[in-house]
């Protein structure tokens, strides 16, 4: 699962890449609807390399010393420690829930973005599948985003692309402007392909649950970053059925598609780790920040 060369692809064409993602679609599908049924587990977890840590850097020795704060090896009992965080995510995540909140306003020097959450939506948060995992998310209805945001961290694509500098512009749910100071033909090749253009998560991290600092160029790591200002993140693509409020194997593709949870084979992460403001705007039509400067405030 580790990168020995973070650019291993470099030399590939966007377009085939972007093939090789549509091509493996059916096993994704197959893969998803076997977990929708508890017939199937994973977790993520990733070693660092030397390639890894130069990307970020960093020294290999200070590489690991963030993976080892952020999965608490450093801990007499890293379990006992990840139950106790769990725990306390959970507050937050059923506070979310209980709000039933129908819009999300993102602001802040980097965006002035509105996800729409949608109908019958609930608020997930990691539950082991990814180590580290500290973000609480869900997947809105895609069709309801509209403004724009600006990414200060690079984004590692599986193609191993480094896409630095994103801003991306929304109306009507779908990306209408996409700019990048690296890698742009590739942003717009991904934005390009089915469902690509259109937001499949809505995250949030809290700095009081992450112990990580850096910039790790790693989505694994970088989308679960603490620091200063916790972090939030959107994905492009495909959205997580684990978020319907229900039993997503009961669901049809149809019912998917008239939810507003987004198709697509890519689902690719980007992060801001600069001060924001979330304010839920409720069906009662009263508002309630929920997260500012990296913290749960609800």
């Amino acid at each position: 699962m580790s990168d020995t060369d973070m650019e291993a692809l470099k030399g590939i064409s966007p377009k085939k890449i972007m093939a090789r993602q549509k091509a493996m679609k059916p096993f994704q599908e197959w893969r998803d609807e076997k977990q929708g049924r508890k017939k199937f587990s994973r977790t993520i977890a990733l070693y660092g390399t030397k390639a890894m840590a130069e990307e970020a850097g960093l020294s290999e020795k200070q590489y690991w010393r963030q993976i080892i704060k952020a999965c608490f090896l450093d801990e007499r009992n890293p379990i006992l420690k990840w139950r106790h965080i769990e725990k306390r995510m959970a507050v937050f995540k059923n506070r979310l829930n209980r709000l039933k909140a129908e819009k999300m306003h993102l602001f802040g020097p980097d965006a002035d973005l509105w996800i729409t959450i949608g109908k019958k939506r609930k608020w997930e948060d990691g539950g082991g599948e990814n180590i580290p995992s500290f973000e609480i998310f869900t997947s809105p209805d895609w069709r309801g985003t509209q403004g724009w945001i600006n990414f200060n961290n690079p984004v590692f694509t599986r193609g191993n692309f480094i896409i630095k500098g994103i801003e991306l512009s929304f109306k009507n749910g779908k990306v209408i402007r996409a700019k990048a100071k690296k890698n742009e033909k590739f942003l717009k090749e991904m934005i390009n392909s089915p469902g690509g253009n259109r937001v499949g998560e809505f995250s949030l991290t809290d700095k009081r649950f992450s112990k990580i600092t850096k910039f790790m160029a790693e989505t694994l790591y970088d989308e679960n970053i603490g620091g200063p200002y916790g972090n939030i993140h959107i994905a492009l693509g495909k959205s997580y059925h684990e978020c319907y409020d229900g039993n997503p194997a009961k669901i049809s593709k149809k019912e998917w598609q008239k939810l507003g949870f987004n198709d697509s084979a890519i689902h690719e992460d980007m992060v801001l780790t600069r001060p924001m403001t979330v304010v839920a705007h409720l069906k009662n039509g009263k508002e309630q920040t929920v997260y500012k400067n990296g913290l749960f405030v609800l």
